[in-house]
């Protein structure tokens, strides 16, 4: 067995793919989601988190985030959603505008259109935060989700809540 698998990884690696032979637990791989995280749980700095509040859609609350190790003097900064059950979602400051994008896209086009068929759309971030619509039964439903994986993470939107959600994103941008 252990022949096989250093045979996938040599092979792997001629073809310029790294590959790791063991994974992280759920709970390490979701530590290190993003850059923002893993900044902040940076070893043998100090760091410090600012929080600046840029809005709330129902009970999932937006603020920007400033991490800035106070040895170095190095700052990152990141986009972060949070609900009323304490699920929370980090987005790198390098995906707000796709995601700014993908929503003035799913505004614009995808809920003025009527698929014949069940459709989904939505944009999902490199945590697994997806924000996005689906048709059934001859309606759009918008939502936030926080977690991937977790049916309990949730936020509907209703269709104006759209224009909040991209006025909160426009400021949050302002302030990052």
């Amino acid at each position: 067995m252990k022949k096989i698998v250093l045979i996938a990884v040599v092979l792997l690696s001629f073809r310029g793919v790294y590959a790791q032979t063991a994974e992280l637990p759920a709970e390490e791989a979701d530590l290190y989601s993003t850059r923002a995280e893993k900044f902040s749980d940076s070893t043998g700095a100090l760091i410090q988190k600012e929080y600046i509040r840029v809005g709330n859609i129902l009970d999932c609350v937006i603020d920007v985030v400033h991490y800035t190790d106070l040895v170095n003097g190095t700052k990152v900064s990141a986009l972060r959603f949070s609900d009323a059950l304490g699920k929370v979602a980090i987005l790198d400051e390098d995906e707000i505008g796709a995601l700014v994008i993908s929503m003035k896209i799913i505004r614009d086009t995808v809920l003025v259109s009527a698929p014949s068929h069940y459709t989904e759309t939505f944009f999902r971030s490199r945590c697994g935060f997806e924000a996005g619509s689906y048709y059934d039964k001859g309606v759009w439903k918008s939502y936030l989700k926080l977690r991937r994986h977790d049916n309990n993470s949730y936020t509907f939107m209703k269709k104006g809540d759209f224009d909040i959600f991209l006025k909160i994103l426009g400021n949050a941008r302002a302030k990052i």
